[in-house]
């Protein structure tokens, strides 16, 4: 009976602290990603770059996290400086962003 109960317990704290996977791809065809950030949207910085020391989303690409359900900010500099930059994404359980160049920051990209 114990077991039961602590085994009830356990699965109600992992419910609890749900995580989701963020994929994201490099979709442009021809341009390296060198900087990727996340951050939630209720935050005033975007961190640090989740792309290791020399590492790079080459075209064709893609990279998952794991992160904790909620609403992100995400943005992407590649190789050229240019920006890609997506405001208050709701993540839950996976999302997936195949990154374009109708996403650039300069451009009116697609929603959603």
């Amino acid at each position: 009976m114990k077991i039961q109960v602590v085994i009830i317990a356990i699965l109600g704290i992992l419910a609890l602290v749900s995580g989701a996977t963020l994929e994201i791809t490099n979709g442009t065809g021809e341009w390296d990603f060198n900087y990727l950030y996340i951050s939630l949207s209720s935050s005033s910085s975007w961190g640090s770059n989740q792309l290791e020391e020399d590492e790079y989303l080459l075209p064709g690409e893609s990279v998952e996290f794991e992160i904790q359900d909620g609403t992100y900010d995400l943005k992407i500099i590649d190789e050229d400086g240019d920006s890609y930059t997506r405001w208050s994404v709701a993540i839950e359980d996976t999302y997936e962003w195949i990154v374009t160049l109708d996403y650039l920051d300069n451009r009116c990209g697609p929603s959603g």
